[in-house]
């Protein structure tokens, strides 16, 4: 009897309570090892792939966040109005740099409101002693670039007083103090530019602009089936880029910040919704006849001085001035060595360009 009992708690000690079977005292350990051999590679998969899948939604959702982030920054960039001047002590219009100057709304077909400075200017076209070749006098029109607006371009409108008829400072969709509308990133503002030059009347046209500013003035002039695009008779390029996403690529790289795939997402949800932001193709810029003065620093990092090199050597009369530690900022490029000269030489083609031979000629 104590032997029968004996037995049974061997047995039962012995008993494996995952594999259901009797083993002897001296093979319980060995199999027991062996269960947890066979059974640890699935926990160990299981684990890694839990691991994986929980850093991939991680980084998805980051990914995410981040091209949303910068989707939405890039139509609605932070805006330099008024307060943004007085907090910088910078002048809020012309007024307060004794200019006289009238201000007012262009309004747009889809309900979008851009404001105007117009600025008189001393070169009176046909009874002035600075007047032209003809009896229209020079309008100068600044375009200011992402980010920015027409405040940037204010301190550098007196200097072209003495060469113009008017002066004429806009903000972009999206910028400033632009109301019903979203930045287009370049995206149809060629025609608000073309649209401002008809409101205006004017007749013969010097664009000035800056980065994407710059996009737009020479897609305006690229434009020569419009007969506001002929009354363009010349463009000061400043940083202009051939291709918006590596302009905004440098941007994000400028601020530390991350760049592809974040970019092409953003790019791609913009599309979406209709916004193709603009680049100039060599078709485009072969199509502008009007001169071009191009002005780009070999330190640009948001658009390379490749970019500059491209537009000089594509349109037909452009000139290039390289500044050798200019960076995207408007004052290394307007204070570099040697600007005031080319651009009076532009000035003197412009002048020596009739507002209507050269709108005849398209027509």
């Amino acid at each position: 009897m104590a032997s029968y009992a004996r037995s049974v708690t061997i047995s039962r000690s012995s008993f494996h309570p995952c594999r259901g079977v009797v083993c002897r005292d001296g093979d319980r350990h060995a199999n027991h090892q062996a269960w947890q051999r066979g059974r640890s590679p699935r926990r160990y998969t299981v684990g890694v792939f839990g691991t994986l899948l929980f850093f991939g939604t991680a980084l998805a959702l980051l990914l995410l966040i981040l091209t949303a982030i910068l989707a939405r920054e890039m139509t609605h960039p932070p805006r330099r109005t008024m307060s943004y001047a007085l907090a910088r002590g910078l002048p809020c219009d012309p007024g307060e740099m004794d200019l006289s100057y009238e201000s007012w709304q262009f309004d747009r077909p889809d309900g979008a409101l851009l404001p105007v400075w117009e600025i008189p200017g001393t070169a009176r076209g046909g009874d002035g002693a600075d007047s032209h070749t003809d009896d229209e006098g020079l309008c100068v029109i600044f375009v200011h670039g992402w980010g920015q607006s027409r405040l940037d371009f204010l301190p550098l409108a007196a200097p072209w007083l003495p060469h113009a008829e008017r002066v004429v400072l806009y903000d972009l969709r999206g910028h400033g103090e632009a109301e019903r509308s979203r930045a287009r990133l370049g995206d149809g503002e060629a025609e608000d530019l073309l649209a401002l030059i008809e409101r205006l009347d004017a007749k013969r046209v010097l664009l000035i602009g800056c980065s994407m500013g710059a996009v737009i003035a020479l897609d305006a002039a690229a434009q020569t089936a419009e007969p506001a695009a002929r009354r363009i008779v010349g463009v000061i390029a400043y940083a202009p880029y051939t291709s918006f996403h590596r302009s905004l690529c440098g941007r994000l790289q400028r601020n530390h910040l991350p760049t592809r795939p974040v970019t092409d997402l953003a790019l791609f949800g913009h599309m979406l919704f209709g916004v193709k932001p603009r680049s100039l193709d060599a078709d485009r810029l072969r199509r502008i006849d009007c001169p071009v003065l191009v002005v780009h620093g070999e330190r640009d990092i948001v658009s390379p001085i490749e970019h500059g090199c491209s537009v000089a050597e594509t349109v037909k009369d452009a000139e290039l001035l390289r500044v050798p530690d200019g960076e995207h900022t408007m004052r290394d490029l307007v204070e570099a060595e040697g600007h005031a000269e080319r651009v009076e030489q532009l000035v003197a083609k412009v002048r020596g360009v009739a507002g209507g031979s050269r709108a005849t000629s398209h027509r």
